[in-house]
C-alpha cells in the first residue's frame, strides 16, 4: 500500500468516525430537547389550526364573459365604434359601480341592505371581450349578484355609455370551489 492510500484510508476513516460522532452528538442533543420540540410542533398545529379556524375565509368566485358591440352594426365603422364602446365601458364600469346606481338596483332586486361582495370587471386587451366577476364567501350569493349586475348592467350602463348589446359567452354558475384554496 502506498503513503497516499493509506492516507485516503486513514482520511475516510477519519470521515467516518467524524460523521459518528456528530450523529451520536445530534442525538444526545435530541434527547435531552424533545419535549421542547414536540411542544414547538404541537404550537404550530395549534396555530395553523386556529388560524384555518377563526381567520381563514374561503373565497369564491362567479363569473361571465361577454362579447360587446354596439346597436349599429351595419354601419362602416362599426369596428370602430365597438372598440370605443368596449373602452368606454372599461372606463365606465368602475365609475358606475362607485356611483352606488348599480349596487343600489342590485342590493334592492336582492333584498339586501348591503353588498358583502366584490364586483369587478376587466377588458381583454385590445379585443370586444369583457369579463365580468363577483368575488365573496358565499358561493350562492356571489351567483345571485352576478345575475343581478348581468341583468341590470345594460339599463345602468345605457345612460354612461349608449347602447351596447352585451352577448354572454362564458358563464360560471354558482362557484363549487374557492378561488383561494
Amino acid at each position: 500500500m502506498t503513503s497516499s492510500e493509506h492516507r485516503l484510508s486513514e482520511n475516510d476513516e477519519l470521515l467516518q468516525l467524524d460523521t459518528a460522532h456528530l450523529l451520536v452528538r445530534v442525538w444526545r442533543q435530541f434527547k435531552k430537547t424533545w419535549l421542547l420540540l414536540l411542544l414547538l410542533l404541537a404550537l404550530c398545529i395549534s396555530g395553523l389550526f386556529g388560524y384555518y379556524r377563526f381567520i381563514h375565509r374561503d373565497v369564491y368566485e362567479a363569473y361571465a364573459s361577454f362579447s360587446v358591440s354596439t346597436s349599429r352594426q351595419n354601419d362602416g365603422m362599426s369596428n370602430y365604434n365597438t372598440r370605443v364602446s368596449l373602452k368606454r365601458l372599461g372606463e365606465t364600469f368602475p365609475y358606475i359601480l362607485e356611483s352606488g346606481a348599480l349596487k343600489t338596483v342590485v342590493r334592492e332586486e336582492l333584498g339586501l341592505s348591503s353588498l358583502p361582495v366584490t364586483i369587478t370587471a376587466k377588458i381583454v386587451s385590445d379585443t370586444s371581450l369583457f369579463r365580468m366577476s363577483v368575488t365573496g364567501s358565499d358561493p350562492e350569493l356571489c351567483c345571485r349578484v352576478l345575475d343581478a349586475v348581468i341583468d341590470n348592467y345594460p339599463q345602468v350602463a345605457k345612460y354612461v355609455i349608449g347602447d351596447t348589446t352585451l352577448t354572454m359567452l362564458d358563464y360560471s354558475g354558482v362557484p363549487d370551489r374557492p378561488i383561494n384554496g
